[in-house]
């Protein structure tokens, strides 16, 4: 019977096992349940000459998402620094319009991610920012976090 019972409490164990394992990759191979906040806010972020401003939901959180129809400080954010570090020839007007997705698609072309006009996480931390001093002067550097 000790025999019996220890084979079965092993089978039981790997079953178990094998079952987290499948149930954790396929977790990890889907979307995630949750949408994406939107990035509402242009947050500043120090740097060592002064600070960057880019999308965010607050300070350190940049995990957010802006696509076309968005109408926030996040989306003159990006536009801000479409302009300065990629030389985009668009409004910065908090307006997520075609010539705004037109230009992040070339954003993210330049910089080797999927150029699909939406930014989410893999953009807003591929993209380069525009750096300013404290007194809000552009130092004519564009850096990536």
């Amino acid at each position: 019977m000790r025999t019996r019972n220890g084979t079965i409490l092993a089978a039981a164990a790997a079953l178990g096992a094998g079952l987290l394992t499948a149930s954790t990759a396929t977790a990890a191979d889907t979307p995630t349940a949750a949408p994406l906040p939107l990035c509402e806010y242009a947050i500043n972020q120090p740097t060592g000459e002064g600070h960057m401003i880019r999308p965010g939901i607050r300070p350190g959180n940049y995990t957010c998402l802006l696509k076309q129809g968005h109408r926030m400080l996040g989306v003159k954010a990006l536009q801000a620094g479409l302009v300065r570090c990629y030389g985009a020839r668009i409004a910065v007007d908090m307006s997520f319009g075609p010539a705004t997705k037109k230009a992040l698609k070339a954003a993210q072309r330049r910089s080797g991610i999927t150029a699909d006009g939406i930014f989410g996480p893999t953009t807003s931390y591929t993209l380069r920012w525009p750096e300013y001093y404290d007194n809000g002067r552009f130092t004519g550097r564009c850096i990536r976090n």
